[in-house]
């Protein structure tokens, strides 16, 4: 097989798209010792993106992602390279490309929760939905990262039930290193952040819930006497504007905005978190959640995302629009007993995750669809 995978969302800056495709590609360079791989980067990225081995091939592709040359540049770039197969990792592929493709669908929330451009322009929205929809019509595979969004697909395009697969994401190694927390990282002091905090990491958009988050807070701090921080991590940009008003209620030393948290330093945040919140109104998967358990931290999170089907009994759950229940599932969490219940658990669930055994799935996903007539 000579597979192409549009590589443009690479790397750790763009959080969970960006790390689905960069562990998933090295894990399957990894694995498989036949096919031809074409990686199609941002031209940053090819600067410096050095191929694993022969059958890796690097394109670059001025082609930004839910752009113009996205729908008119990048086809050409694909045809060129004579791909038997294309995996897009996002729902964001150009109309114009007529080879054989697999698409990764993490999850619908622009369907409820629009991004800026899109309530911006109604353009915009028309185009997203039309992408969409072709990518879910056309593409011989779709690849949900759970079965949450599996279901959501489902709901909403019915005639492409038989095309989908789940395929669950990994954890990165750094993640499960655990190393001792007893001296806090130079991140956490540079912020005057103190161990035991509350956690979120994650964007500031709407559909994050962060603003229930802050009232939460509030009610475990006034209520149960929590005398500890919460640390609210993630890009700020089109941040949700009910966050600037809640966070008037607190001080810069109660409630503490890192922003963006490199991926080196992000297991020593959860690390040295007392519990981590995923408020969330939607989740695809919720790797966050993995995350945190691996590096011995619970969690406490919505029960409308994908996160109960993912951590089970492993984690505490929540309705997202009720502030007084998830500040009583933080308190729990934060009690002695709950939290070793939990991190009993937690070992035999994180194992799960595994980017070889996604790379293998993923790996059989693209010969079936080779093969396919369809």
């Amino acid at each position: 097989m000579r597979i192409g995978i549009d590589a443009r969302m690479y790397g750790p800056r763009v959080t969970g798209i960006g790390n689905y495709v960069q562990h998933l590609t090295d894990a399957m360079f990894a694995r498989d010792r036949d096919a031809e791989f074409v990686l199609f980067l941002n031209p940053d990225v090819y600067q410096t993106f050095v191929p694993s081995n022969r059958r890796v091939t690097a394109v670059a592709t001025g082609a930004p992602w839910y752009s113009w040359q996205e729908q008119l540049t990048l086809p050409w770039k694909l045809r060129r390279q004579h791909c038997d197969l294309v995996h897009f990792p996002n729902f964001n592929h150009p109309l114009g490309y007529r080879g054989k493709f697999v698409v990764t669908i993490h999850d619908l929330t622009p369907l409820q929760f629009p991004g800026p451009n899109q309530v911006r322009s109604k353009v915009r929205r028309a185009a997203y939905l039309a992408v969409l929809r072709s990518a879910l019509r056309r593409a011989q595979a779709i690849i949900a990262v759970s079965q949450h969004t599996a279901d959501e697909i489902k709901a909403y395009y019915p005639g492409c039930a038989q095309r989908l697969a789940v395929i669950y994401p990994g954890l990165s190694p750094g993640f499960l290193k655990n190393e001792n927390c007893g001296i806090i990282n130079p991140q956490l002091e540079r912020w005057g952040i103190r161990k035991g905090y509350i956690f979120y990491a994650g964007v500031w958009r709407d559909h994050k819930n962060i603003p229930n988050l802050l009232r939460a807070f509030k009610i475990v701090r006034d209520k149960y006497g929590f005398a500890g921080q919460l640390v609210v991590g993630g890009d700020q940009r089109n941040a949700d504007p009910q966050i600037a008003r809640e966070l008037k209620n607190f001080s810069p030393r109660e409630v503490v905005a890192p922003g963006f948290i490199l991926a080196q330093d992000l297991p020593d945040f959860y690390r040295a978190a007392a519990v981590t919140v995923i408020p969330s109104f939607k989740e695809g998967f919720g790797l966050v959640a993995i995350e945190s358990l691996a590096c011995k931290t619970p969690v406490a999170a919505s029960q409308t995302t994908s996160v109960p089907e993912v951590l089970g009994r492993c984690g505490r759950y929540f309705p997202p629009d009720e502030p007084a229940v998830m500040a009583e599932r933080i308190w729990e969490l934060l009690q002695p007993d709950a939290r070793a219940d939990v991190l009993q658990q937690a070992p035999g669930l994180v194992q799960r995750f595994q980017w070889s055994r996604a790379a293998g799935e993923t790996l059989s996903l693209y010969q079936r669809a080779v093969n396919s007539t369809a």
